[in-house]
């Protein structure tokens, strides 16, 4: 005679319960731990692109004498006139200080930030406000250190 439950194919009720469960257990885990890594590889990436923007900015300041206005003047050449003079704007390197033609933005899809500061140490300050965009508190901007 054959017993019935020989028969039966496939999981308990009570198998297919505790596999959810240790599943449901494992992503509780494993989701922030994931979350956690990409946010700290978003705030490495933010501090390799300023070092980058940084060089772009040193080897603008080499041709023409002094640091862009603003970050654009890093990929199209600046006008004459204003903060530029005639012969500076002419040093402009083709083809710009960026390659892509493009200033990048942080990996929170935001500008970087970038102001002139004459009376201060370095003539400019270059910085992303992080993940939390404007809201950010000064202590959470990122630069590049």
């Amino acid at each position: 005679m054959i017993h019935a439950r020989s028969l039966q194919k496939g999981f308990t009720l009570m198998e297919l319960l505790i596999a959810i469960v240790i599943m449901g257990i494992l992503l509780a885990v494993a989701v922030p731990a994931y979350r956690n890594i990409v946010a700290r590889n978003q705030k490495k990436v933010a501090a390799q692109q300023i070092k980058l923007i940084r060089g772009a900015i040193g080897f603008f300041e080499l041709d023409l004498g002094k640091v862009p206005e603003r970050l654009d003047d890093l990929v199209k050449r600046p006008a004459p006139g204003g903060y530029y003079d005639e012969e500076e704007s002419s040093d402009w390197a083709d083809g710009g200080y960026i390659k892509g033609g493009k200033v990048p933005k942080d990996p929170w899809k935001n500008k970087y930030m970038y102001k002139l500061t004459p009376e201060a140490a370095r003539p400019y300050d270059l910085y992303s406000y992080g993940p939390k965009g404007k809201k950010a508190s000064r202590a959470e901007w990122i630069r590049a250190k």
